[in-house]
């Protein structure tokens, strides 16, 4: 199984299975780590090329809220978080 799919999985029941009170912090950001991990680590070529066309797709639509005035503080985070995964500055 590609790790991407894993991903995919773990946050796709992370988000729709949540305990009463939702998760814990160390929960949410044990989460985030393993993921950025992942995601900088450990994906084959095709799998980071796809993950980073779609990082480009989502900043496209950031920076059209932007112009609109319409982004928050966590989307602007968002906005430089996937603008330097692309950029591979997080390496």
């Amino acid at each position: 199984m590609s790790n991407i799919a894993s991903l995919l999985i773990d946050l796709l029941c992370h988000i729709s299975f949540q305990p009463e009170g939702g998760h814990s912090e160390d929960a949410r950001d044990d989460l985030q780590i393993d993921t950025w991990q992942a995601l900088l680590h450990e994906l084959s070529d095709e799998d980071a090329q796809l993950i980073k066309l779609a990082a480009q797709n989502k900043i496209a639509q950031l920076e059209k809220l932007a112009s609109e005035g319409g982004v928050s503080s966590d989307q602007a985070d968002a906005h430089l978080m996937l603008s330097a995964f692309v950029d591979g500055e997080m390496i």
